[in-house]
């Protein structure tokens, strides 16, 4: 995960475990990796939100809950060099992604087929930002106490 700024275009951040959006500023780009899947799987990107109280990672969340996704070129993804200027090449973005985030639900980001055959793996990217939202929060991994909280690639 990568924080760019639109206040600081020029300045790189690095990467991050905890994406930080603010309204019109900052937004993160974040890489995905999918692992190596049959052919003909279908991967679902999934934002997992909980209730504050139900996850093990605090997150900061203020404001209307109204987010952009856009979406990056395959194999593309945020360095740490990467700037609100300098962003990857622009691909596919989700064609109806959730406009409104809010703790308490899961959110289907985007369906499609997987793309990465045995023994390849594939990343995916893509940057959220929000006109109206603070949201900052640790991207779990999933094997945590408490539920999840973050962006996952399901594959089935």
């Amino acid at each position: 995960m990568v924080p760019v700024s639109a206040n600081l275009p020029d300045v790189a951040f690095g990467s991050t475990k905890k994406p930080l959006i603010t309204p019109n500023n900052f937004c993160t780009i974040f890489n995905l990796v999918v692992p190596p899947s049959a052919p003909g799987d279908t991967c679902t990107l999934e934002f997992l939100f909980p209730d504050y109280e139900k996850t093990s990672s605090p997150y900061l969340y203020q404001g209307g809950g109204h987010f952009t996704f856009t979406g990056y070129a395959f194999g593309s993804g945020a360095t740490e060099e990467t700037t609100y200027n300098h962003q990857p090449p622009p691909g596919p973005s989700p064609p109806h992604p959730p406009a409104v985030l809010r703790p308490g639900n899961a959110y289907i980001v985007n369906v499609g087929g997987c793309g990465a055959e045995p023994p390849n793996s594939l990343e995916v990217s893509g940057m959220l930002c929000s006109p109206d939202t603070a949201f900052s929060y640790s991207q779990t991994e999933g094997d945590e106490l408490g539920c999840p909280i973050g962006f996952f690639v399901a594959i089935s």
